[in-house]
């Protein structure tokens, strides 16, 4: 048997690294769903989105209504998760859609059209978080007050 070339072994080294990524990405993929929603429990996706249907039931019979059609809050959720997805953090995207929501029902249907994805604390520790918890980790004390401010400007009272 022939000895490797260091090329080889190199490639070796990089697919063995490539390998160990994709198993602990799916060890944790694996490992609970559960999310905190900005309603302040844990649940798991489906939950969540039961939780947030009661939440609008409750917004619809105080006589509130969604603002846009529901593809429009899918769009801005997709606006949310590039502006937070990668390296860095796009604040002014953020900002902007923030400043889109015009009522409670508004800032609940975002959160539910933004669903959970999946959040790496670290290589080896992931947590499934919907939108609240993405803003929570993604921007600073003072970025979340401006985006809490952004919603209370517009007589909004979710907080994240």
């Amino acid at each position: 048997m022939r000895e490797l070339t260091a090329k080889e072994k190199k490639y070796l080294q990089y697919a063995a690294i490539g390998l160990g990524v994709f198993a602990v990405y799916k060890a944790f993929k694996k490992v609970g769903k559960g999310v905190k929603n900005i309603f302040g429990d844990y649940s798991d996706e489906k939950e969540l989105v039961e939780s947030i249907n009661k939440e609008q039931q409750k917004l619809s019979r105080q006589g509130m209504s969604l603002s846009y059609p529901t593809f429009q809050y899918r769009s801005y959720a997709e606006i949310l998760k590039t502006a937070m997805g990668g390296i860095g953090t796009d604040e002014d995207a953020i900002y902007n859609v923030m400043s889109k929501m015009k009522n409670n029902l508004d800032v609940s249907e975002l959160i539910k059209q933004y669903g959970t994805h999946i959040y790496a604390v670290s290589p080896i520790r992931y947590l499934y978080l919907d939108l609240s918890g993405w803003l929570t980790e993604e921007l600073t004390t003072k970025e979340l007050s401006k985006v809490n401010n952004i919603l209370a400007a517009n007589n909004i009272t979710y907080k994240f």
